[in-house]
């Protein structure tokens, strides 16, 4: 059986949504727009001890349709002048082009949240403390966008995670 941590943001409030399809015996981290920049030490180390204690050994990313952080960085509001917000509005400047082919504000939300979940794999995988795990394949890392509404899951495929070998990874 694969144990499961699930990377969420607190406000969108899909813990309840996932144990319903993955069942009870999964775990939580949160943090806004589920990016985690795990660069305090404190921190890392509890993670790294959920990790180990509980024998996980797939972690999810999963962000929500309906996540305000997102759809307010689309909508060009204001927000809260946090730091997630700052990295939300870097991967839309960076990723402009191909925001703006998308018609419905919808599909824009979905596809952010997918760029949103391609680096947060990514900050991972450079993690000193996980990076290892990520790249000899001991920890599976997977995407979900959630629309709890909906009641409706995509899979997002993280392109390094199982298929390629440690010289074509991306």
């Amino acid at each position: 059986m694969s144990n499961k941590l699930f990377l969420v943001c607190p406000f969108s409030d899909v813990e309840n949504f996932l144990r319903n399809e993955y069942g009870e015996n999964i775990f939580f981290i949160t943090s806004i727009a589920a990016i985690f920049e795990f660069k305090d030490p404190g921190y890392l180390s509890m993670v790294k001890h959920l990790i180990t204690e509980e024998g996980i050994d797939e972690i999810i990313i999963v962000n929500d349709t309906s996540c305000r952080f997102i759809r307010a960085a689309l909508n060009n509001e204001s927000g809260f002048g946090t730091h997630y917000e700052t990295i939300i509005r870097q991967l839309i400047d960076q990723n402009m082009p191909t925001i703006n082919t998308i018609s419905e504000f919808d599909d824009k939300v979905i596809k952010l949240e997918e760029l949103n979940i391609k680096r947060q794999a990514e900050v991972m995988r450079n993690n000193h403390l996980f990076g290892n795990e990520i790249i000899n394949r001991t920890i599976h890392i997977g995407g979900l966008i959630t629309n709890k509404t909906k009641n409706h899951i995509i899979n997002i495929d993280i392109q390094y995670q199982k298929s390629l070998d440690n010289n074509t990874q991306k």
